[in-house]
Order: structure tokens, then sequence, then C-alpha cells
């Protein structure tokens, strides 16, 4: 199974929105730049395993959740 970082970003994005949280809020609470989080919800770069266990723990959902929706 590939993994798209467009649909990954969008996961993000949409449970950043559905916390009431800006892409700041975000990137401080993962420890990820903001310019870096706001290219990965728009597909364009991806994250690395590390921020992304840090995104999938922060809002307490399972790796397959984040990846693969």
């Amino acid at each position: 199974m590939a993994i798209d970082n467009a649909e990954i970003g969008k996961r993000i994005r949409m449970l950043r929105i559905s916390h009431n949280m800006t892409i700041e809020d975000l990137s401080i609470a993962v420890s990820c730049s903001y310019d870096h989080l706001q290219k990965a919800e728009k597909g364009k770069r991806g994250l690395s395993i590390d921020t992304l266990d840090q995104i999938r723990e922060y809002f307490d959902i399972s790796m397959d959740e984040l990846l693969y929706g």
C-alpha cells in the first residue's frame, strides 16, 4: 500500500480544524515548523515518521488511521 502525502495532509488538516487549532498551534504541539506543516497539509511535502507519530499521539488515533484513513 503506497503512502499518499496529499491524503495524509488532508486528514491532518481535518483533524486540526476539528480540534479548533491553527497550523501554528499544531506545529508548536508537535515540534514541526509552521512552513513544513503547511506544505504537508497541502500534500507538497511529506512528514517524517517521528512527526507523524507525534501527530498521531497528539490526536490519540492509530497510525493506520492517520496514514490510510
